[in-house]
């Protein structure tokens, strides 16, 4: 196993843990056989190790294996289970099928005993589960402001949902919907929907709790009162999705840089996918998230207070430059950029953004950036419009994670 351990420690998971496990297979719960199984998974399906090798046999040897013990554990669960069905339904025909199998009084009495404390250790297994479930569905109550009787409806639309996601994983969802002041069990449900793909799709990605702002963005722009919240999540998703596949830029980043300008840009008269479409670019160009945001921030609120300099930059006069500004906010600094990229290099510009007012961290570079890069930006905002028009890309990419092996095993048990 030593040279699959140096495999397995690639995918950030302690390779000890999984040999521990592999040592003592029958010792090991069934949730840590389904992780062990999963990293061993991984690792392999990572493309890095050749087939063949002493590393391939290794970790395929301990698949096989950690399977084995998954079905074993499950057959004895297929047991438990049934006994307790037939305790419960046909106590008297057990007793006399016990007796006839093992014979004797004493037999019957200790597989009897040995069948209850078996039966007993599952329900305490279930009720332990069903509290903590509960403990979910709690903050699903407190932050949504729902009754119990609406929750534990919510619950079981939960249950027909085709996922991976547990569903204390997903009533915490629920909570965050909530959290974000949205309080309908249809649009809770909408969140968690959307939410629960866009995870599976792109969590990993895009980080720890960026779903919410992905939410927030969509009440921000109007997207959720335009085409409904589930759809406009999945859309901006997809968006951010289909960005980062056909560049070098993050979904991580794209989505910090749309959230910090979307106040802004909101005001300004930017749709969402234009906003992404320039994160995307400055993200190319090797830009800090947030010093272009604060830039580009800097420059539109420029244009609405002093549009007349900033028309005699673009080139424009001021009554077409100030239309812009009302009207088209994204074509007013494709103009205003051109007239900057028309005065040279970074060397030439610095001093004419001064006479404007326009400094501060990164404001020249910024400007200087979008005014060489103006093709670029026209591209990553045509593919942002389509891929959000399209709305599929993050449900399509959800879909291909639900289908994988490491997921079936996850949903199965």
């Amino acid at each position: 196993m030593a040279s699959a351990e140096r495999q397995l420690k690639r995918y950030g998971t302690t390779s000890t843990n999984v040999k521990a496990t592999l040592d003592n297979l029958s010792g090991k719960s069934l949730k840590d056989l389904n992780s062990a199984l999963k990293t061993m998974q991984k690792a392999l399906d990572g493309g890095q190790i050749a087939r063949g090798s002493k590393a391939w046999n290794e970790l395929t040897d301990g698949i096989r294996k950690t399977k084995e013990e998954i079905e074993r554990v499950k057959g004895e669960t297929k047991v438990v289970e049934q006994a307790m069905v037939d305790c419960a339904q046909k106590p008297k025909k057990l007793i006399s099928e016990l007796g006839q199998k093992w014979g004797g009084v004493a037999s019957i009495i200790n597989a009897g005993l040995n069948i209850y404390d078996r039966v007993m250790g599952k329900a305490s297994e279930y009720v332990n589960k069903y509290a903590e479930l509960q403990e979910h569905v709690s903050g699903v109550i407190k932050y949504t402001g729902m009754g119990a009787e609406a929750a534990a409806d919510l619950n079981e639309e939960f249950k027909k949902m085709d996922t991976r996601t547990s569903r204390a994983a997903l009533n915490d969802l629920a909570a965050d919907a909530g959290r974000l002041g949205i309080t309908g069990k249809k649009d809770v449900l909408d969140f968690v929907q959307a939410a629960d793909q866009i995870n599976i799709a792109l969590g990993e990605d895009l980080g720890e709790g960026a779903v919410k702002n992905i939410g927030k963005l969509a009440n921000i722009f109007g997207d959720d009162k335009r085409m409904g919240l589930k759809q406009a999540m999945l859309s901006t998703a997809s968006a951010i999705n289909e960005l980062a596949q056909n560049s070098s830029a993050s979904e991580g980043n794209i989505l910090d840089f749309t959230t910090r300008l979307s106040a802004m840009a909101k005001t300004a008269g930017l749709t969402q996918v234009q906003v992404m479409g320039l994160g995307a670019m400055f993200e190319t160009q090797g830009l800090n998230v947030e010093v272009a945001a604060t830039a580009l921030s800097k420059v539109m609120q420029k244009m609405g207070s002093d549009t007349e300099k900033m028309a005699k930059m673009a080139g424009l006069n001021v009554q077409e430059f100030a239309a812009l500004v009302k009207t088209d906010m994204n074509a007013a600094l494709i103009e205003f950029a051109k007239g900057v990229g028309r005065l040279g290099g970074l060397t030439e510009v610095s001093p004419a953004l001064k006479e404007l007012g326009l400094t501060g961290a990164g404001v020249s570079s910024v400007v200087n950036i979008l005014a060489q890069n103006l093709d670029n930006v026209a591209t990553q905002q045509e593919l942002a419009t389509r891929a959000f028009t399209e709305g599929t890309s993050a449900t399509n990419e959800a879909a291909k994670a639900n289908s994988t092996a490491a997921a079936n095993l996850e949903l199965y048990y």
